[in-house]
């Protein structure tokens, strides 16, 4: 892998490669809003395809004047035998040959050397495959700006509880997060414990994982390569159970305390079909505790659900928050799709919440279906009483997608209401991200609501591009 950076981001670069040899260049989009802009990076890849140079005949790995029809014979009668047997083969040849069994077997024999030789060979391979590690790892803090430690976590998937104090735990490594959200998941709510984030932790960098080639964790879900598992398809598994929306039982009831470090790189991947639940997907699927002082860096978030009655919900830090999210930023991408007549609803922070302060949102948060979308920079809507949003912030791209009559969009929540259930105040707020909506259908007579400042009736004018485009 050859990294190479340049100034120019209008402009197309071809590397070239060898005769037979075949380069993409792949460009890394630049980050926006929490850090500097870093030069762009590109990736050049060559592969390497079975033809020139390479034969297949297992007699060319003798030089030629070495070559003998009967050696060529017994190549070809091993070949597609096991390893095994063909020790015992060129073993039994040997002996045959005269020569002794100390020369074979002995401390210094062709076995043991043998031997030694493949355990070089191993050690080889393992450190090709932590260099190229560390040369990915170097690709991810270049672009998010952001350098993490190696983690030094004595004992993986086991939170370290704090000495003087037997409520406070610690997580030290991926493998850790990975564990308290199994835990979770699993009934334990940490009420009246809290929770705390030891270092800044990045799911594709090696640095972060004890052991990131580890297999051994399907008891939490993931079998196979962990960070491979964690990296591509469906992703980090969230805290807490993502079906149902009051399952206080299997969600998060303590305090999540950030400790002013990042989550980064974090990707959650779920598609479902289900019309008895619905689907809460982010960091945390549902909060009824309290999470503060956390950033999570370009995330990747999707959620699909195919129903005919439920919802989905995807958000940066939970899907549904019942309690509090305080002191906590979100960047990356998020979306929420339904199908049929699943209603669908997104927010940056959290796509339903109650009590938020100090937060912000600069990923870009798309809602698609066809159903009651709604959509916001912190939040798409409240849920319960006294619901509030204080000194919050949206800079992120708040999109619309095939939206109908009767939807909301708003740059800090798509819909709230003034008075009576699910009431909202909101104090000390602002939008500067675009608002783009398209419009599938509208043919009823409640129209779509497009929001460009936070709410309708809380008019505060800022200047903000709104594209609305009829299909």
């Amino acid at each position: 892998m050859i990294l190479y950076t340049h100034t120019h981001t209008q402009d197309l670069y071809r590397i070239g490669g060898q005769s037979g040899e075949s380069c993409n260049l792949v460009k890394i989009k630049e980050r926006e809003g929490l850090y500097s802009k870093n030069r762009p990076l590109f990736i050049c890849t060559t592969k390497i395809t079975q033809g020139e140079g390479v034969n297949d005949n297992a007699s060319n790995i003798l030089p030629n004047n070495r070559k003998s029809n009967s050696t060529k014979s017994i190549l070809n009668a091993v070949s597609g035998i096991t390893l095994i047997a063909l020790v015992v083969t060129i073993v039994v040849l040997l002996i045959l040959a005269s020569v002794s069994i100390t020369v074979v077997f002995g401390d210094n024999g062709i076995l043991q050397l043998a031997k030694e030789a493949g355990e070089k060979t191993n050690e080889a391979v393992k450190n090709d495959i932590s260099s190229i590690g560390e040369l990915e790892d170097i690709l991810h803090e270049t672009q998010t700006g952001i350098k993490v430690d190696k983690v030094t976590d004595a004992k993986p998937a086991e939170l370290e509880i704090d000495a003087s104090n037997g409520n406070l735990f610690t997580i030290n490594s991926i493998e850790d997060l990975v564990f308290f959200a199994h835990d979770v998941t699993n009934g334990n709510t940490y009420e009246d414990k809290t929770v705390k984030l030891g270092l800044s932790l990045d799911f594709a960098s090696t640095k972060s994982y004890v052991d990131a080639n580890r297999t051994d964790y399907g008891k939490y879900g993931y079998n196979g390569n962990l960070k491979t598992l964690l990296t591509s398809g469906e992703g980090f598994l969230p805290i807490g159970a993502i079906l149902g929306y009051n399952d206080k039982e299997h969600s998060f009831n303590g305090t999540f305390d950030g400790n002013e470090k990042y989550i980064i790189n974090l990707r959650i991947h779920k598609e479902l079909s289900d019309n008895k639940n619905d689907l809460n997907i982010g960091l945390f699927a549902n909060n009824y505790g309290t999470i503060k002082k956390l950033g999570i860096v370009n995330c990747d978030i999707s959620g699909t659900l195919t129903s005919e009655v439920n919802s989905v919900h995807s958000g940066g830090i939970s899907g549904v928050n019942f309690n509090e999210i305080n002191n906590c930023f979100v960047s990356g991408q998020i979306s929420s799709t339904g199908l049929e007549t699943a209603k669908s609803r997104a927010g940056g922070i959290s796509a339903v919440g109650r009590v938020f302060k100090d937060c912000y949102n600069l990923a870009t948060v798309t809602c698609k279906g066809n159903s009651a979308n709604v959509v916001g920079g912190i939040c798409c809507g409240t849920d319960g009483e006294n619901c509030s949003i204080m000194n919050c912030y949206n800079k992120g791209e708040i999109i619309g997608i095939d939206l109908i009559d009767g939807n909301f969009v708003g740059g800090i929540v798509g819909m709230a209401r003034e008075s009576g259930t699910n009431q909202m105040k909101i104090s000390n707020c602002y939008n500067i991200g675009n608002i783009s909506v398209s419009i599938k259908n509208m043919e009823g007579e409640n129209g779509i609501f497009v929001r460009s400042e936070f709410l309708a009736w809380f008019m505060v004018k800022i200047q903000i591009i709104v594209t609305i485009i009829v299909i």
